[in-house]
């Protein structure tokens, strides 16, 4: 393998690394956001015993928790089976069709970003291994 071609890879992972970020700072926006559209029947219903105890309550109400108790409650609302263990299997019901689809989506591309973020960094290892075992 010459180096031109270490080159190159090192410059598609640059480009690879800056869209990363741009889509999780853009995922994160998005996220801030539905924290604010978040329906209030949702958060009625649901954010306050027996799904979620008092401790937990006091803990997710201000910051910096609040937001993750919107990312919590935007996967039970996109995939209503992964709230059955606290019994929230039913909030897709409280909220508009285009709040579900959009988490759905913020969900989607987290678990992509994240994938992507571990493949980004083994190969940049490997890479930086590669090149010192043949730059010598």
């Amino acid at each position: 393998m010459s180096l031109e071609l270490f080159e190159t890879v090192t410059g598609l992972l640059f480009y690879l690394g800056i869209f990363m970020l741009l889509s999780i700072l853009l995922t994160l926006l998005v996220m801030l956001i539905m924290h604010f559209l978040m329906p209030r029947q949702v958060l009625d219903k649901y954010f306050k015993p027996p799904y979620f105890r008092e401790m937990e309550r006091q803990l997710f109400t201000g910051l910096p928790y609040a937001p993750m108790r919107t990312i919590m409650f935007m996967r039970a609302i996109a995939y209503p089976s992964s709230g059955k263990k606290r019994g929230i299997t039913e909030a897709h019901l409280l909220v508009p069709k285009w709040y579900c689809l959009v988490s759905k989506a913020i969900i989607w591309i987290t678990v992509m970003n994240f994938v992507l973020g571990l493949i980004f960094i083994a190969v940049g290892l490997l890479i930086y291994d590669l090149k010192e075992v043949f730059s010598q």
